[in-house]
């Protein structure tokens, strides 16, 4: 671990682009993102930090943006103050997501897995919170996908070991692939419609699937379906009141879909326990 911290350390020292109040400021993060996450390889962050540009842009709708090509980081600080935004918080995400290369077509969800990542290790202080909704979708998706393999495809810049653990609970490829439309919906500023709640009806439908598959299995019983459904409504919204009670200073007036998202709940319930009542039938009494 301290030969990693150490090569990054100099990456960040030896770049000319960096001014040396901010080369300790970033410094500082390495040291921490390897500290908590010391098993994996930071070559390409390397590559990244030693290179790295820095910009404002105050013409830009978001906060920051980066453009791979030049490897230029840039950020609206105009938008960044009037909001309130943490910037320590906004950089770390924004580091996390330039030193990792991006699986295309998934670039909704990575900034979920970010926002998760990033809030481990340092706590979203803005009044007006970074990436909320997909933040919030990928908590529930942790009950489907263990967060062991998130964060090791996250940090290997791939989503194959995801998509290899949804198959063994049946769970396709295309499937995963309709959830990550709706993330990048929402990465594309589409959050005032159903992207959000289509999420959250898909992951039901997989989260189904897991239990499903479990009781098949044995490795859980059909008594343990109510805590089991219990803890992932936990992580799900059913309303905008919800959303508006986690993040009070976002707009979901426009959002939609709750409905659905509710009875595909019950219904998901109501499929397994069926199941258990076929099974019972079945079964021949000795």
């Amino acid at each position: 671990m301290e030969e990693k911290i150490e090569k990054l350390r100099n990456a960040i020292k030896g770049n000319p682009n960096l001014s040396d109040e901010f080369k300790r400021n970033v410094e500082t993060l390495t040291d921490l993102i390897v500290t908590v996450f010391p098993e994996y390889d930071y070559s390409y962050m390397e590559g990244v930090l030693s290179t790295l540009i820095l910009g404002t842009d105050n013409e830009m709708e978001g906060y920051s943006s980066y453009n791979r090509d030049t490897n230029t980081l840039s950020f609206n600080t105009d938008k960044i103050f009037d909001d309130m935004v943490d910037i320590q918080h906004l950089f770390l995400n924004e580091l996390l997501k330039c030193s990792t290369s991006t699986s295309l077509g998934y670039e909704g969800f990575k900034d979920g897995v970010t926002e998760a990542i990033s809030t481990v290790m340092n706590e979203d202080g803005s009044l007006s919170k970074l990436n909320p909704l997909e933040h919030t979708l990928i908590t529930a998706f942790s009950e489907i996908v263990d967060p062991s393999i998130l964060i090791s495809s996250y940090m290997n810049g791939t989503v194959v070991d995801v998509i290899a653990y949804l198959d063994t609970y049946g769970i396709s490829k295309q499937e995963f692939d309709n959830l990550a439309r709706a993330f990048n919906n929402l990465h594309n500023g589409m959050e005032n419609n159903t992207a959000f709640t289509d999420a959250e009806v898909q992951m039901i439908d997989m989260y189904k699937k897991v239990v499903g598959k479990k009781l098949e299995n044995g490795s859980i019983g059909y008594e343990d379906i109510s805590s089991r459904f219990d803890k992932f409504r936990n992580q799900m919204i059913f309303n905008r009141s919800e959303l508006i009670t986690l993040y009070p200073y976002h707009d979901f007036s426009n959002m939609s879909g709750f409905e659905r998202v509710e009875k595909a709940f019950g219904e998901a319930i109501v499929s397994l326990e069926n199941k258990e009542e076929i099974l019972d039938v079945s079964t021949p009494t000795k």
